[in-house]
């Protein structure tokens, strides 16, 4: 089985955490595109966050991948957003994180029946957070989404 479906194979197995370390967006694309669609058919709310100047390639790939980016924003199925402007204030901290994600989680499941996000953290590497803390960051993850319908995908770019 390829990586890239052995990584969708686990996404629709409905994990609730997930991470994936690519190489190339046609790589991203192929392994996560199925986990946007399936959660927009269902009526999840699927949330990118993302560097802004990806906003572009992600909505041209959905596009071509059949979804109506359009009309799922619309619907409020679909946002981007950028992946630094999102984070709490101050030094990174996975407490603080936790909690703006809970409340995402919290806003978004008012609406949908569950919730489903990319993220991509590749920032951590520039901003130098050490390993350990972007681990732990990954473990409290994990805890935070036990008992909830959200399911989160961590990206990391290898090239970086």
């Amino acid at each position: 089985m390829s990586t890239e479906a052995a990584t969708r194979a686990r996404l629709c197995a409905h994990n609730l955490h997930s991470c994936i370390l690519f190489d190339s967006a046609e790589q991203l694309t192929r392994a996560l595109l199925p986990f946007v669609r399936d959660g927009i058919a269902t009526g999840d709310r699927c949330i990118l966050l993302i560097e802004g100047s990806q906003f572009g390639f992600w909505k041209a790939a959905l596009e071509r991948d059949g979804i109506d980016v359009h009309a799922s924003i619309e619907a409020g199925n679909l946002s981007f957003r950028s992946n630094t402007k999102w984070l709490p204030p101050g030094e990174f901290n996975s407490i603080r994180m936790a909690r703006q994600v809970w409340e995402a989680i919290e806003r978004s499941t008012e609406r949908h029946p569950g919730v489903r996000v990319l993220a991509d953290l590749s920032w951590t590497i520039d901003a130098g957070i050490s390993a350990d803390r972007v681990c732990h960051w990954e473990a409290t993850l994990d805890c935070l989404l036990d008992g909830t319908s959200a399911q989160v995908v961590c990206m990391y770019d290898r090239g970086r």
